[in-house]
């Protein structure tokens, strides 16, 4: 049976019930309510959401003090779009990096779509598309959120003859990298040759950009970070404080800040930094233990800590042109497939960890960043290794 109506509805014949259509709205006036569905059919804002809540999931689930805003809010800088370039974009949009660029001067070949993920067929007609273009343009296919933009820009080497007339333009590209390094918050190394990432070291060092490496052999991979300016002389007698914390802890590329009760123990703040630096530092530690004994229990002291090194602070000979003489052939990367991914993933791990690291203060959510990270395929070896800055050498000195 049907529902029956209001009483005053069955008043009779003739009679107008006092039913209306509209409720009040907003105004307090009749008329029509709106809802707004746009979170719920607009597919970028679908997607938007998504993205967020897979990282919402580790931060709910794994890691509470994880700080996703600082990580999405890190402007990258990609230095070369090829086979490294694609693999480190696609793990940054997968931590929800909304900022990327891509520097390249290349253009897409008929090579690179098999082994580069972010090309296809399409991108290798004619005589190629431009590579840091074609790069941002598949990243805003894949998630059109991202604020990306490709720069065809040459790289300028040491090493490398510049042919006359070609000053200006040299100029310009080295003025374009610096501006870009200055705006982007992290750069990362990806190019094939060892020389020419030697300008965007100095530059990333000399502007306090953190700077990541990712270098491929044929079974090898190398992927560190650096780029923080040359530590001030630390001040004598007189020594930064900070509050006291009950165990000691790393401060990046910075200072190690112990308890002041360890500091005035030369054996027990030897033991608890040489954990972390090993020797390099010993020199420091009985300077600072000495000048620390008038110091207030209730205080830490900020122990000097050597800076980490760049990409050449180890070698022994200068960047050179490395391609001259070679033929084409040898001029080119050689690397097993399986191992960009892993350089890529690598790269952008240590950023994340370096990003919570420097926004929290902790090393809870991801651990601490290491250095310098070597891998190898055969045998499945990887080693964790630190390397100090050597203060003479002119890419970061």
């Amino acid at each position: 049976s049907l529902p029956e109506g209001p009483p005053e509805w069955c008043a009779g014949e003739g009679i107008v019930p006092k039913a209306r259509g509209w409720e009040n709205n907003r105004s307090g006036k009749p008329g029509t309510r709106q809802v707004d569905l746009g979170a719920a059919m607009d597919p970028h804002r679908l997607m938007e959401n998504a993205v967020d809540l897979n990282l919402k999931l580790m931060l709910w689930r794994a890691a509470p003090s994880l700080d996703l805003p600082a990580l999405a809010a890190t402007r990258c800088l990609l230095l070369g779009a090829g086979t490294l370039g694609c693999a480190v974009a696609r793990t940054l949009l997968g931590w929800g990096v909304r900022h990327i660029t891509f520097l390249d001067s290349g253009r897409v070949s008929y090579s690179n779509p098999v082994r580069q993920c972010l090309y296809e067929f399409e991108d290798c007609q004619g005589e190629g598309k431009p590579k840091a273009q074609a790069a941002a343009d598949a990243l805003r296919r894949i998630f059109p959120s991202v604020i990306t933009e490709g720069v065809q820009v040459m790289v300028p080497m040491p090493g490398h003859p510049i042919a006359a007339g070609e000053e200006e333009g040299v100029q310009r590209d080295a003025e374009a990298l610096e501006a870009l390094v200055r705006r982007h918050d992290c750069v990362f190394l990806l190019m094939d040759t060892r020389e020419s990432r030697w300008l965007p070291s100095l530059l990333c060092a000399s502007a306090g950009v953190l700077a990541i490496n990712a270098a491929l052999g044929f079974d090898s991979y190398l992927v560190m970070r650096h780029g923080s300016p040359p530590l001030p002389p630390l001040p004598h007698p007189d020594l930064a404080r900070s509050p006291a914390k009950s165990t000691s802890t790393r401060q990046d590329d910075g200072a190690l800040c112990v308890p002041s009760a360890a500091a005035r123990d030369p054996h027990s703040m030897s033991a608890a930094v040489q954990e972390v630096d090993g020797d390099s530092v010993q020199s420091e530690l009985a300077a600072a233990s000495a000048s620390t004994a008038g110091h207030p229990s209730s205080q830490a002291v900020q122990i000097p800590k050597t800076r980490v090194g760049c990409y050449y602070c180890q070698d022994v000979v200068a960047p050179l042109d490395s391609t001259a003489g070679r033929a084409l052939d040898q001029q080119c990367t050689v690397a097993r497939p399986g191992l960009a991914p892993l350089a890529g993933a690598l790269a952008v791990e240590m950023l994340a960890a370096v990003v919570q690291e420097r926004s929290t203060g902790s090393t809870e959510a991801l651990g601490e960043a290491p250095h310098m990270v070597r891998g190898q395929l055969a045998g499945a070896q990887q080693t964790v290794l630190r390397g100090d800055a050597f203060s003479q050498w002119t890419a970061c000195s």
